[in-house]
Parts: C-alpha cells; structure tokens; sequence
C-alpha cells in the first residue's frame, strides 16, 4: 500500500510551459543568443534548465555561457513567470483529497526552490506540502533517481512504499530507477501513447481520473 505521494511540479500539478519559454527568450535577447525553441524545448521539457539550455545550445558554446544564459533566465522567470502559472486540471482537489487522507506528500522538481516555492503558493498548495527538494539539493538531475530517493528520505518512507506523479519521460525513467511505483500524467508536453511505451504503473489524462472513488482503489492497489 502507498504511504506517501512524491510530485513532479511543472507540466504535473502545474502549467508554466509559458512562463518558462517567455523567461528563455527574453534572456536571450538580454545576451544577445539564440531564442529557445519550442520544439527543443518541448523535448527536454523535465530536465533541468541547465540541461535544457546545454541541448539547444550544442558546441560551441561553453559551459560558462550556458550557466550565465541559465541564471539569466532564472531571474526573469522569478521576476516575471508567475503570470504565466496556472494550477492543472483538479490537482487543487486531488492534493486536499491526500490531505484528509493524511497521506503525506512532497514536491520533487528539477526547478530552482524558490521558482517551486513560488508556484506552490500561487496555486494555493504550499501548506499542504510537507516537504520539497528542488536542483539546488542535488547533483544529479532526471533521468538520475536522486531527486526522488531524497525526497522519500525527507518524507520518512521507504522508496517502494511511494508513488510518483510525473508527466514527462525523465521523470517516469527517474521514478522507476528509484524503485518506486509511477502514475505518468498527460499534462505536458508528452502524450499517453509515448507515456505508455515507458511502461510506469499508470497512464492518465488528467488527475481528474484519479478522484474519489477510485483514489481509494488506486492506493491500495500499487
């Protein structure tokens, strides 16, 4: 049975695809680069920014240019991306359904934690997290398991006693490395179809799908 409940942030609970793009572009023009493309940036949406930027940039651009255009960055979503951020489909009732089932729950993102803690509020759900761990506590980022296994470990439970909520494929393969059981959600930028062939535990539309009463079902289940 599931003892506790570990979310990816964006494309999962929350939509800021927006925000994001917008916060790459006007970094870029700041710099005086490339602008981000939606469709690389699509591909290694769940990654972190760093890695992002590192794909689309290629050779040859250094290591040096890439963290500056990703600090950049970083400043204009803080200053700017909130306008951008929206809650997904029912995730505000799924989380407090958790809560009255005190089943306890922590957000594992690859996003800064102050850009975490940021969206949580503007959704409504921070005093409803027990715990975060965002890139500034890792070393390693999706598809590696660390973000996860440290999560679990803030929680207090085992890795097989969790579940992961994710919606993109580095999150789905970081999940599993972690050995824990995973509900892939179509709410970002990969469908159910590429989602499935992943093989996570669960393939959903929306956390719609989820809510009472199959919650029950579900967390039995796993």
């Amino acid at each position: 049975m599931i003892r506790a409940v570990i979310f990816d942030l964006d494309g999962t609970l929350v939509d800021a695809f927006a925000g994001h793009l917008w916060a790459y572009d006007e970094a870029a023009k700041k710099l005086n680069m490339p602008k981000m493309t939606r469709k690389v940036f699509s591909k290694y949406y769940g990654q972190s920014g760093t890695e992002i930027i590192r794909q689309f940039l290629k050779k040859p651009f250094v290591d040096k240019t890439v963290e500056e255009l990703a600090r950049v960055k970083r400043e204009f979503f803080s200053s700017g991306g909130s306008t951008f951020v929206v809650a997904l489909p029912s995730v505000v009732d799924f989380i407090s359904e958790l809560e009255k089932r005190k089943i306890p729950m922590a957000v594992a993102s690859s996003a800064r934690k102050v850009e975490i803690e940021m969206m949580l509020q503007k959704i409504g759900v921070r005093n409803k997290i027990q715990e975060i761990v965002s890139a500034d506590d890792i070393k390693n980022s999706k598809p590696h398991p660390e973000i996860f296994l440290k999560a679990a470990e803030k929680l207090n439970v085992a890795p097989k006693d969790c579940v992961v909520f994710e919606d993109s494929p580095w999150g789905v393969m970081a999940a599993k490395a972690a050995g824990m059981k995973c509900i892939a959600v179509a709410t970002g930028t990969t469908s159910k179809k590429d989602l499935k062939k992943l093989a996570p535990d669960i393939v959903l539309g929306s956390l719609e799908e989820l809510l009472p009463p199959k919650l029950d079902k579900i967390l039995i289940s796993l």
